[in-house]
């Protein structure tokens, strides 16, 4: 007892010795404008001295007064200074800034990187990044937030970097007596992952028995892949399997096809099918329906393919796994002619599900062709990065000589929740794939078929394609396999 008490004296009496001394910047005013004992309010900052206070930030991007024109990923300096009542820098604080890419709403455009930024003797000078193209009149601006206070750069102006292709091909279009593997006469539609020994690439093609079925060819690099001996999933002849895609579910590595009857299926009625494995390598089970539009929302009652399903960004758990799925996929409109796609309105689709296993489909398409004045638009890929959402798909425009043929070009879009998606204004008759006009395993008198995009080991973005040829009386064929890169 007699302890007890000795300590609670003695914790008394430095309780009462206690006499702390906060550095000057470390607390905001009080509401009356009290500050700790030595210090005043400056600009809503208790300091010790007027240097310390920040009173106004100044962003300086340079280029005035258009300010700067970047891509996406790209560095450039960006000056940061505190400056006090006087306008003078405020040598005094060493604080940091947080730094973010708004609309004038307020509202988030992209993300900035470093998304933070210290401050010695009130200034310093850093290289930013942003990760999203700026798309008029659109007019996002850098923001420095500091002590609850807001402030802003002048104009940045944010590119998306043009595709440029690989001189090789990562599969050549097969002709007649070539072979990748098993496949025979085309091989097309890759859609490439990251594994832990390096690249797998899902694909279709036609095997001996004139079937389109899926297989999977491995790589170390991502740029040669070796080729299977035997498919992953067989089709049959009146049941042809393409446009695969996968994704990690709670049953397995999940396989998304495109079910149709007919190779040209820009053209033909598909539905969306899936397939489960394991190791996502053997023993998928045979695909079951998934999605069929025929009942469902206008806009897919057409055909519903192409699919492709990414993790919902806002519903990750701690544990890093997905706690619901979004999948993008082509839709279409019944044709006024029956039997035939010649005048449907093309779109692309979301569907949302929580299990992993079966799909909800919205009601309205998130990208629709007869709004963006697309003749086709078709085979969504959706990539990621922070909290911007980008999509690159095939299209083509009537304006631009692609109505119905095989004339289809790659475009770009990007959308902060996934659903309002914003098309770039670099989408021509050929962007975003730069190359060689004219010459080349891949010329530009094709057409491009958007598929997979990821992060390569490298650091660069890898867009895989498919070159979509003009077949005479068998429609548009895919065929042979490409990839293109860029920051």
């Amino acid at each position: 007892m007699r302890t007890m008490v000795w300590l609670a004296m003695l914790v008394s009496a430095q309780a009462g010795c206690y006499a702390p001394a906060p550095p000057s910047g470390a607390y905001q005013c009080a509401s009356d404008g009290a500050c700790p004992s030595g210090q005043s309010c400056v600009c809503g900052l208790c300091v010790k001295s007027a240097a310390e206070a920040v009173c106004k930030v100044v962003l300086d991007v340079g280029q005035p007064p258009a300010g700067p024109t970047v891509m996406e990923h790209e560095p450039f300096a960006v000056t940061i200074t505190a400056q006090s009542q006087s306008g003078a820098t405020s040598v005094g604080y060493d604080g940091s800034v947080a730094l973010s890419f708004e609309l004038p709403d307020g509202s988030l455009w992209a993300d900035v990187s470093p998304a933070t930024v210290k401050l010695a003797n009130g200034s310093a000078t850093a290289m930013v990044s942003i990760n999203r193209e700026t798309v008029p009149p659109q007019s996002p601006r850098l923001v420095a937030r500091v002590l609850g206070q807001r402030y802003q750069s002048g104009s940045v102006s944010v590119l998306a970097p043009p595709f440029a292709r690989d001189a090789a091909p990562i599969v050549a279009p097969l002709g007649t007596g070539d072979s990748f593997g098993w496949a025979k006469r085309i091989v097309g539609l890759p859609s490439v992952r990251k594994v832990s020994s390096g690249y797998v690439m899902y694909f279709s093609g036609f095997d001996n028995l004139g079937r389109l079925s899926v297989g999977l060819a491995d790589s170390s690099d991502g740029k040669t892949f070796t080729p299977p001996a035997s498919p992953v999933l067989n089709g049959t002849l009146g049941k042809l399997l393409s446009t695969p895609s996968t994704y990690s579910a709670p049953d397995g590595v999940a396989l998304l096809v495109s079910s149709t009857a007919s190779i040209d299926f820009l053209h033909e009625s598909i539905t969306i099918e899936r397939s489960v494995s394991a190791d996502g390598r053997t023993g998928f089970v045979p695909p079951q329906p998934l999605i069929d539009c025929r009942n469902g929302p206008t806009f897919c009652k057409g055909k519903a393919g192409f699919p492709v399903v990414v993790p919902d960004p806002d519903l990750i758990g701690s544990d890093g796994k997905p706690g619901a799925w979004l999948m993008y996929f082509t839709g279409s409109s019944p044709a006024p002619v029956a039997g035939s796609m010649v005048g449907a309105i093309a779109a692309v689709g979301l569907a949302s599900s929580v299990d992993g296993k079966t799909f909800v489909v919205e009601p309205s398409p998130v990208l629709n062709g007869d709004l963006g004045g697309e003749a086709t638009i078709f085979a969504p890929q959706i990539l990621i990065e922070g909290s911007v959402y980008k999509m690159w798909y095939s299209f083509s425009r009537a304006r631009d000589g692609g109505t119905v043929r095989c004339k289809t070009s790659i475009g770009y879009a990007t959308s902060s929740d996934g659903r309002y998606w914003v098309r770039s204004p670099s989408n021509t008759p050929t962007a975003p794939i730069e190359g060689p006009s004219g010459s080349g395993w891949d010329a530009l008198d094709v057409g491009f078929l958007a598929g997979s995009v990821l992060r390569a080991d490298d650091g660069s973005l890898a867009l895989y394609y498919t070159l979509y040829r003009d077949g005479g009386v068998d429609g548009c064929i895919p065929n042979g396999i490409g990839r293109a890169v860029r920051p």
